[in-house]
């Protein structure tokens, strides 16, 4: 059968690796980088009141907190952590770049 009911998926855990388990593409699932994906749009389009680096930065610094802590559930792969590290570099690059141009 294709999809099999899990042994012992009582606790929260188990369940979100049971549905993280469904949407495999192959490299894993897809239920983590969803998560990611909502958390940092939503974070970024509520921190779009300030200016587009601000933004990025706070948005890309709880997102790559989160997909460690993702990460170590198991629900994320590691090449998406270190995607979202890469991208909260560049954030914070171009924050310090603008800041040493007195612009803020």
């Amino acid at each position: 059968m294709l999809f099999e009911k899990p042994d012992n998926a009582t606790t929260f855990l188990k369940q979100l690796e049971y549905f993280d388990s469904l949407t495999d593409t192959g490299t894993g699932g897809i239920l983590g980088v969803v998560i990611l994906l909502v958390l940092g749009a939503s974070l970024f389009g509520i921190m779009k009141a300030f200016s587009f680096d601000k933004a990025l930065a706070v948005s890309m610094l709880i997102t790559s907190f989160l997909g460690i802590m993702l990460g170590i559930l198991g629900l994320v792969d590691n090449k998406v952590i270190y995607i979202c590290l890469i991208i909260l570099i560049f954030a914070l690059f171009q924050l310090f770049k603008r800041s040493k141009e007195g612009e803020f």
